[in-house]
């Protein structure tokens, strides 16, 4: 099926700007990015580490503390190699 104008529910995808909208979207992700990053402690976030508090006690039966939980990108990380 071929679109025709002003047909609802087919877009012209060949009208579509695709440099723009990903010059746009790069623009967008990366101010949002940063903006989360520079409110992020180094330990990871107050709500994911109580999440990840609760998840040990309730799965593994580990009573911890949210201040024991530390967020890492990987084991190097966790013993201070990365």
């Amino acid at each position: 099926m071929l679109a025709q104008p002003f047909h609802p529910g087919i877009q012209d995808i060949a009208a579509l700007p695709v440099q723009l909208y990903v010059r746009i979207q790069r623009r967008v992700s990366l101010e949002v990015i940063r903006r989360i990053a520079a409110r992020c402690p180094a330990e990871g976030t107050p709500v994911l580490r109580e999440q990840v508090a609760a998840y040990l006690g309730a799965s593994r039966g580990v009573i911890c503390d949210p201040s024991q939980v530390f967020i890492v990108n990987d084991a190097s990380g966790a013993f201070g190699k990365g």
